[in-house]
């Protein structure tokens, strides 16, 4: 599920591998993918021990791979609850004066999610999920946001300065690292 939200995920698939004499994962004995309802379920196993990993994180989700050492007892049902974090970002803008690139304060712009995770299958997508407006260095910033596209607009311009229409799609990535700002004059 969701780390951050509880939402199950579907279509995550867990290997099921023996220990070997040094407690490592061997070969791998069976595999299982979660369904629509966020459930995974191992066919039968012989009692023993046996180490359980995700295989891949789902799309939208930090890289960190479950695993677990499990040990299945004779006529034993054996439960789990796996959560994945999303990957999330901040979005920063910076909004200046074309001629005198100073900051300006005042500027007012509306955060829209375009899509989202796909584990939570549209939901939430088309919903505002921030409205931020410049301080006095021309600086606003978004709460943390999960993975997705996002649409930015500029709904209220400084007083003085004539409305240029800004609005720009940005994604929150699946990869890692720094990317600008997106800039509005």
């Amino acid at each position: 599920q969701d780390e951050l939200d509880q939402h199950v995920i579907a279509g995550v698939r867990f290997d099921i591998y023996s220990v070997d004499e040094a407690g490592n994962a061997a070969d791998c004995v069976a595999q299982m993918t979660t369904n629509e309802q966020g459930i995974a379920e191992s066919p039968d196993l012989f009692p023993a021990d046996y180490i359980v990993m995700e295989h891949a994180a789902p799309t939208g989700y930090e890289e960190t791979l479950w695993s677990e050492k499990i040990t299945v007892g004779m006529d034993e049902l054996v439960s789990r609850t796996v959560t994945n974090r999303p990957i999330q970002g901040v979005l920063r803008i910076v909004k200046t004066d074309s001629e005198t690139a100073k900051g300006l304060p005042g500027a007012q712009f509306t955060i829209t999610r375009i899509s989202g995770l796909p584990s939570h299958n549209g939901e939430g997508d088309g919903e505002v999920v921030a409205v931020i407006t410049t301080d006095e260095n021309g600086i606003a910033q978004t709460p943390w946001l999960t993975w997705g596209e996002y649409e930015v607009t500029e709904t209220v311009v400084p007083d003085d300065y004539l409305d240029g229409g800004y609005s720009v799609i940005v994604r929150i990535p699946e990869q890692t690292g720094e990317e600008a700002p997106p800039k509005a004059k």
